[in-house]
């Protein structure tokens, strides 16, 4: 029987029941992409240590501020980013420690370190992955944007591995306040693809980089370019000489230069390479006040600094240091002098 146009049952398509259970699905959904406060120092994966009661999640940002720290264990935690030292309330420290089995990993956004404010992280044999697998993303240590508060960031790596695409130590938007970064490496390895410090280009305030490698023991690997700007790089001599910086890409040399020897250090190999690149790149400038060839003199370290344009190095040639042999020798003739005049003075 044919049914009336107006008395046919009420029907809906597949297409409405589909929106409205996406709409129930959203309403029902946390919210996500959100900036989450850590709330108290302690383990990273306690989600009471977190404002809400919530752990960051892999499309949320990470906040460490008001002298808190926290500490990441030997699981692995997935962000969208994350910033440690920020202003907010006055309170502007932040330090984060990436211990032994432990691995952050930031898959949308930057790993900031003294955005506006003071922040630190440690490695200590944990890992840093600033980018996940596939997303290129950055470490800043020392941001500063749209605010009249200088940022200072710091990064330790006493052992593990930290990787990302840009390594960025003092960071400014334009017209705004100082910011500076330092990196100390110890032990451990630390790849990027870019490796800029206290680049002042385009900005009318300054930023400052510092970074120290101690010893001999870790890898520092530049896939890409290499600019030094307002900057420091210590290097503290091992016996077996210091690690170097190894880049495949086009150095920019300024800034100055500090050679140092760790205590205990006996007799340092006769040249030390600083750093190096691909023999198909260039290395343009100089570090501050010195000339390639000449023999310059850092405390008790006396060698020749060398840019080398054929095998794209900077080393440091012939070098010497007082053997303990000989510095025993002088200290003890010093002092057998000085008792000598001693005894004359009492006749």
């Amino acid at each position: 029987m044919k049914i009336p146009a107006n008395t046919r049952p009420f029907s809906v398509s597949r297409s409405w029941f589909a929106a409205a259970g996406l709409l129930a699905s959203l309403s029902l959904a946390p919210a996500y992409g959100a900036n989450i406060d850590l709330g108290t120092s302690g383990d990273w994966s306690v989600p009471g240590n977190w404002v809400g009661g919530v752990l960051p999640s892999d499309l949320d940002t990470a906040v460490i501020k008001n002298d808190l720290t926290a500490t990441i264990g030997s699981y692995t935690v997935t962000v969208n980013g994350a910033t440690v030292g920020t202003t907010s309330n006055n309170s502007t420290v932040g330090t984060l420690n990436v211990n032994t089995g432990g691995a952050l990993v930031t898959v949308g956004s930057h790993l900031t370190v003294g955005n506006r404010g003071i922040g630190t992280v440690n490695v200590n044999g944990g890992t840093i992955n600033a980018g996940g697998a596939s997303v290129n993303k950055d470490i800043w240590l020392g941001q500063n944007s749209n605010s009249s508060d200088s940022g200072s960031g710091t990064l330790n790596l006493y052992s593990g591995t930290v990787t990302t695409r840009t390594l960025m130590l003092g960071r400014s938007n334009g017209n705004y306040y100082y910011s500076e970064g330092f990196l100390n490496i110890y032990d451990g390895s630390l790849t990027a693809s870019v490796l800029s410090v206290g680049l002042t280009t385009n900005y009318s305030v300054a930023t400052y980089g510092e970074i120290l490698i101690s010893g001999a023991l870790a890898t520092v690997t530049v896939n890409g370019d290499i600019v030094l700007d307002n900057s420091k790089i210590t290097y503290a001599l091992a016996d077996e000489g210091v690690t170097k910086i190894t880049a495949t890409g086009n150095v920019t040399l300024a800034g100055e230069l500090a050679l140092e020897v760790l205590s205990g250090v006996g007799v340092l190999p006769s040249s030390i390479i600083l750093l190096e690149t691909d023999t198909s790149q260039t290395i343009t400038g100089t570090f501050d006040g010195y000339t390639s060839g000449e023999t310059y003199t850092w405390g008790s370290i006396t060698g020749t600094y060398v840019i080398d344009d054929v095998l794209k190095q900077v080393r440091i040639d012939n070098i010497s240091i007082p053997e303990p042999a000989s510095t025993a020798l002088m200290v003890g003739g010093l002092a057998a002098l000085l008792v000598f005049l001693q005894r004359r003075r009492r006749r």
